[in-house]
């Protein structure tokens, strides 16, 4: 897509990210907290998360407050 986008900013094999945002639709009035995602996706994103950490690529984990 980047490529179809702007071929000039063709993604390579090499390229590797500064920083990951992973987006969590979240209930009404909720806040992000390690207390309010579900078990399963505490677990879903712990392995990736450390994994690319581990690689130096910083990690986030943002709230998308749902209407």
């Amino acid at each position: 897509m980047v490529r179809a986008a702007d071929p000039s900013r063709a993604v390579t094999a090499a390229f590797k990210p500064k920083k990951v945002v992973y987006g969590v639709a979240l209930g009404s009035g909720k806040a992000l907290t390690a207390n309010t995602l579900f078990t399963f996706s505490q677990v879903a994103l712990y392995r990736p998360v450390r994994r690319l950490r581990g690689d130096g690529i910083d990690v986030e984990v943002a709230g998308i407050p749902s209407s």
